[in-house]
């Protein structure tokens, strides 16, 4: 009897076992959905020269109505509440506009193509785009990941606008066009956590499509994370982040963490996105209103170009590029790029640094106000050994520009920590200094040399990567 239990105790303490195994690296459930734009209207709140007052404040009531709406729409409906069938969809950009989208639930990829209408082959490379994401979503890179996920499922909007007319009747029976703007900002690619969006204009040319994978592995990678970005305009005025020109954007300090977490599995995945992403930190480009960019004086002949001095418009915000190496460590890093090379960094250089990050990432992930420093503080107290190593790439990263406190606010204060410290404050003694003299700025150099290839290039990047911002608020969906 006594054996009869003792065999019923493993076979249940295996099957337990095989449970939590299977659990722990189960593939991520998605659901699919499909939805194209059937229909553009004007909602009549624009205000026009010749209102009368009571026009005016009768618009302005309606606009207010119609911006709950929207921020409902954005924040619930589209993100938690999939229905199928004819749904409201309020844009972002233009007020008064509210498309109607048609949507209807996939199961296989079969019926991906089925709702597209058209054969692959005969498909828009924005409609082939969709159905890269549809694979991507099986691939290897999200199967590794899923064993991170604290999400079951996690929803998929696909919007195929190929042939979306973006013709509308506006409210004084006029004919007018959905700017370009307008619809690239109000579809486009983002996750919220509970779902990702991703539409086929945004990738309807080959050199674009050619990133679709590495976007979507991006905005999942959003998914998995629980870092909460800061409340206030954390992408700025024009809520977007962006590598433009060779330069990447200075944002704030919890939400250029959230980006560069999603962007170090992108390069740890797809080289090429290694590489393009390290070219966007030798220039970094900081947003500016329409007041503060009336002060600059900027040249005209520097309208688009590349490096220190160039300038662009995104929308109704100016971005002007300075070069990294002007910046404070502080500075860096609320920069996305740096953010991104710090974590790529440990985990090519470190020892089992790929799994390294992503244990220090998961033990971090439920700490109030995230960032970089969290990360690597938890990075630090989890391999004691390593924090020399850590703090070199880091202070090489900088340029050795950080201090010994703000040091302390990465690595600790550990016997290990102030060990290195005290090395660095010698000049890296049992360096070789000629190589730390090269290390010191081997990152932004990879950059510039990545960014002069990129110059010669007719090929330009997409103005627009995926984004996220903190989960659950109504108010504050992008």
């Amino acid at each position: 009897m006594k054996n009869l239990k003792f065999v019923v105790f493993l076979t249940f303490l295996f099957a337990l076992t095989f449970f939590i195994e299977n659990k722990a690296i189960a593939s991520q459930n998605f659901e699919f959905y499909y939805q194209t734009v059937t229909k553009i209207e004007d909602i009549g709140t624009l205000k026009q020269d010749g209102d009368k007052w009571y026009n005016k404040i009768g618009k302005a009531v309606k606009q207010g109505i119609n911006d709950i709406k929207e921020a409902w729409n954005e924040g619930v409906t589209n993100s938690n509440i999939h229905k199928t069938g004819e749904q409201k969809w309020y844009s972002g950009e233009t007020k008064n506009l509210v498309y109607t989208v048609n949507r209807v639930k996939i199961n296989s990829r079969e019926e991906l193509i089925a709702a597209i209408g058209v054969p692959e082959s005969d498909m828009t490379e924005g409609q082939k785009a969709l159905l890269d994401c549809y694979d991507m979503a099986y691939s290897k890179a999200i199967d590794e990941r899923s064993q991170y996920s604290y999400r079951d499922p996690i929803r998929v909007v696909f919007t195929d606008t190929a042939d979306t007319d973006w013709s509308y009747t506006d409210a004084n029976g006029n004919t007018q066009t959905v700017p370009e703007y307008t619809y690239q900002h109000d579809f486009w690619s983002w996750s919220n956590g509970n779902t990702i969006h991703m539409a086929s204009h945004n990738y309807d040319s080959a050199y674009a499509r050619d990133k679709v994978k590495s976007t979507f592995l991006h905005e999942y990678c959003h998914a998995i994370d629980k870092t909460n970005s800061e409340w206030i305009k954390p992408y700025g005025k024009d809520g977007t982040h962006m590598y433009n020109n060779g330069s990447s954007e200075m944002t704030k300090d919890k939400v250029a963490f959230v980006e560069g977490w999603a962007e170090y599995n992108e390069m740890i995945e797809f080289p090429d996105r290694a590489n393009y992403y390290l070219n966007g930190i030798a220039t970094i480009c900081i947003e500016l209103s329409a007041k503060e960019a009336a002060k600059k004086n900027l040249d005209p002949a520097k309208e688009g170009s590349n490096g220190e001095g160039g300038w662009f418009k995104n929308g109704n915000s100016t971005y002007v590029m300075v070069s990294a190496s002007d910046l404070t460590a502080k500075e860096l890093w609320k920069c996305e790029g740096f953010n991104c090379a710090a974590l790529y960094k440990l985990a090519t250089e470190l020892d089992n640094g790929k799994q390294k990050v992503y244990d220090a990432f998961i033990k971090s992930r439920g700490k109030a106000g995230r960032d970089i420093r969290t990360f690597v503080k938890e990075l630090c107290k989890q391999n004691p050994n390593d924090i020399a190593a850590i703090g070199r790439i880091l202070d090489d990263l900088t340029m050795g520009k950080m201090t010994d406190k703000e040091f302390k606010k990465f690595i600790g204060t550990s016997k290990e920590a102030k060990a290195f410290l005290k090395e660095r404050a010698a000049g890296y003694p049992n360096d070789k200094k000629a190589e730390a003299s090269e290390d010191k700025t081997n990152v932004v150099s990879e950059a510039s040399e990545v960014n002069e290839a990129s110059e010669t290039s007719e090929e330009t990047a997409p103005e627009l990567s995926g984004t996220s911002e903190e989960e659950g608020n109504v108010f504050n969906i992008k």
